[in-house]
């Protein structure tokens, strides 16, 4: 590359041009110790710089038909001349210090037009925490399962630092670490080899894949990873838990990490782009070898989730943290709305399943009536969370809605006190509670009946002489109608009651929504169901029995205070439902 460049023609006709730099991708680097600082430079057509990242470098402009290289401070960094060589393009020049602009130095810097072979152009990708997770989310904790479930006190211990002690030293894999710990704990061979098995497969158990990353890798990208288990293992994990088949992997103890990696790949593959979670081996690692790197951080914990390990209820963020990253959708409209459910909506429902436990214990309720429509899929969660609570009164989804609040109908009566036990709850998601207040106030059951709201109105307290209980109280517009965007269903509003062939029927209307809407509400039901259901699978842990209400809103607060940042992904749907309330 140097002696191309240095041989190029400064006197070569061709015309530098915004159009012409714009248009193409350029290798850069720096004689004359030759490093590559970017294999894939671009000049933007608002005079920014990309694939490559430094304040000396961050605009540019031509001038004279030169192109200028600008610093953050608009002062230039280097100076090029173009010239061509065999056709293409190259442009050279001596770097000035910004410190010192009137002093030489001894760089010069060079930018050629990249030829992009598409046959050795790809990108590559870490596996840990870019392309898989582990559901437990701290590596360390499948030694502790394996303990746990092998009953071999010490174990996590001794395997975590036996690895420690051959990290950096020298090179390793999966047998060595356990032919050292046979060495030095002195455990009979034969249960040694039982823990070898029972930590691949806990660890294949964890597994599973982001859907974000795992979309972006192409037929020909290579897989990079620094790890000790088995390539066979490996392979396995890039095949069927990512369903990547045939895609090249380079499995090593310290290839990224130390950089020797990349020297061995670059004469066979361009490396446009790198991805992975590590600052060290990912980012700065590829840096020095001229590879823009993307830094993978979508593995850590999700605001909502960290709500949910403050609380204590760690297994929950685990179960919503793996749903978070396996749901991935093509569409970024379909995508917004599902990220909405999963980093708002689940965690805000968990923690008002909490809520509506503590005040059942608290007042002795027996049944928990959710309303239509709005608590259609809170009312599945708090069916799984109350499974696991010390106390844990029924739940029962009835048809409700202003209309049949105040329709004053002897068949809507007969039908709500049905479902009612001896100490009721009526909940409703978000609202005045006006409605079914009056609607109890004319039933004559306000003693046992006591309406309740997860969010209610600041400015209601008390309506027809009751309190309306809620966990807390919001700004009302904003976090109703993205909440009520969060949870519609596909169902109509209950317009009537009607007695017919001795049973009580609700009529519903039809749904009100328009297909696309359909879509999207369709969409975030099937992640959030899905997300119950990994909730189910993945731990039987008991919901916490003393977190005070005061904790849960706090934590119910800490939650809205992300609602701002995913406005606009529901907005299509908030839309609507503002139409269909005119």
């Amino acid at each position: 590359m140097e002696e191309a460049v240095l041989a190029a023609d400064p006197g070569a006709e061709f015309e530098l041009s915004a159009e012409w730099l714009v248009s193409r991708s350029f290798v850069f680097g720096a004689l004359p110790r030759g490093a590559v600082l970017s294999r894939a430079l671009r000049f933007e057509a608002d005079g920014a710089i990309s694939g490559y990242s430094h304040a000396n470098e961050t605009r540019w402009r031509i001038e004279d038909g030169k192109l200028h290289i600008l610093t953050e401070s608009g002062q230039p960094s280097c100076i090029l001349t173009p010239g061509k060589r065999d056709g293409r393009v190259s442009l050279l020049g001596p770097f000035i210090n910004p410190a010192e602009p009137s002093l030489p130095t001894d760089t010069t810097h060079y930018i050629e037009e990249k030829v992009v072979d598409p046959e050795i152009e790809v990108m590559s990708f870490d596996l840990f925490d870019t392309l898989v997770a582990r559901r437990c989310f701290d590596p360390l904790d499948i030694f502790r399962a394996v303990e746990r479930k092998s009953g071999v006190v010490g174990f996590a211990r001794a395997r975590h630092e036996v690895e420690m002690r051959m990290f950096g030293r020298r090179l390793y894999g999966f047998d060595d670490i356990y032919a050292q710990l046979l060495v030095e704990t002195g455990w009979p061979e034969r249960l040694v080899q039982k823990l070898k098995m029972m930590e691949l497969a806990e660890e294949w158990d964890n597994l599973f894949p982001i859907g974000e990353t795992v979309a972006l890798v192409r037929p020909r990208d290579l897989i990079i990873s620094d790890m000790y288990l088995p390539f066979d293992f490996v392979r396995k994990i890039v095949e069927e838990k990512c369903g990547l088949q045939g895609r090249p992997i380079h499995l090593s103890n310290y290839g990224k990490h130390f950089g020797v990696i990349w020297p061995l790949l670059l004469p066979n593959h361009e490396i446009v782009r790198h991805f992975g979670d590590n600052p060290h081996a990912d980012v700065a690692s590829p840096g020095r070898h001229g590879i823009q790197s993307q830094h993978v951080t979508i593995s850590q914990w999700a605001h909502g989730e960290r709500v949910l390990l403050e609380l204590g209820l760690r297994p929950y963020a685990e179960a919503i943290r793996e749903a978070r990253l396996k749901a991935y959708d093509d569409d970024p409209k379909v995508r917004a709305v599902q990220t909405a459910q999963l980093q708002i909506n689940l965690p805000l429902l968990t923690i008002g399943s909490l809520y509506l436990a503590a005040k059942s214990q608290e007042w002795d309720a027996d049944t928990l009536l959710m309303c239509s429509r709005d608590c259609n899929l809170w009312e599945r969660l708090l069916r799984l969370l109350l499974q696991r609570s010390a106390r844990s009164p029924r739940v029962r989804y009835i048809r409700t809605s202003r209309k049949l609040f105040y329709s004053g109908a002897a068949e809507y009566e007969a039908y709500f006190q049905l479902h009612m036990g001896e100490r009721n709850y009526l909940v409703d998601l978000v609202g005045t509670g006006q409605s079914p207040s009056r609607f109890l106030q004319t039933l004559g059951d306000f003693e046992r009946v006591r309406p309740l709201l997860l969010v209610g109105e600041p400015a209601i307290d008390q309506f027809e002489g009751r309190t309306v209980e809620s966990l807390t109280k919001q700004d009302f517009v904003p976090v109703r109608l993205i909440l009520e965007a969060l949870n519609l269903s596909l169902d109509g509003t209950a317009t009537s009651a009607v007695f017919a062939d001795h049973a009580i029927e609700i009529v519903q209307a039809p749904n009100e929504f328009s297909p696309t809407v359909k879509e999207l509400i369709a969409a975030m039901r099937r992640v959030f169901l899905g997300a119950v259901d990994t909730v189910a699978e993945t731990t039987e842990a008991p919901i916490p029995a003393n977190l005070s209400v005061e904790t849960l809103r706090q934590a119910a607060n800490a939650i809205f205070a992300l609602i701002p940042h995913h406005f606009e992904g529901v907005r299509p749907i908030v839309d609507e439902v503002l139409h269909n309330l005119k």
